[in-house]
Parts: C-alpha cells; structure tokens; sequence
C-alpha cells in the first residue's frame, strides 16, 4: 500500500515506479485507488529540514532510488 496526500502524488509515484522498473506507466495499470482517513499520533515529518539535520538526512536519501535509508527511519 502506498499513500499520498492527492491524485498528482498518486501519479507522479506510478510514473517513477514505471521509470525505475523501465516500463511504460499504461503497463500498470489498471489501478485502483481508494480513499482514507488516517489520524497519526506520532509522524516525523521529513519536508522538516530541521527534523531531517537531527536524523542525519540529506537530500540525497530522500530522492534516493533504492528507499532503504528513508525506510530504515520508518522502522
């Protein structure tokens, strides 16, 4: 399951994920997508640069293909 605030997000990742997986974005779909309503209790918000200096991020592991470094803050 992957989550974004609106459609364009929701596009823009199916066409990075067409780009990295070098296929054409019409070859994954079709797609369904669906609507929640979530209440988080406690997020790290990683737009914050100041959240971002005290974790040790830059930008680079942000935009970083392979996720692993954003991921690893996840767990």
């Amino acid at each position: 399951m992957y989550l974004c605030l609106d459609l364009q997000c929701v596009s823009a990742e199916l066409r990075r994920l067409a780009e990295t997986q070098g296929l054409s974005t019409e070859a994954l779909l079709p797609r369904e997508v669906y609507s929640y309503e979530l209440r988080v209790s406690r997020a790290l918000d990683l737009r914050d640069l100041r959240v971002c200096r005290q974790l040790g991020l830059g930008a680079e592991h942000l935009t970083e293909s392979a996720r692993s470094t954003t991921q690893a803050v996840g767990e």
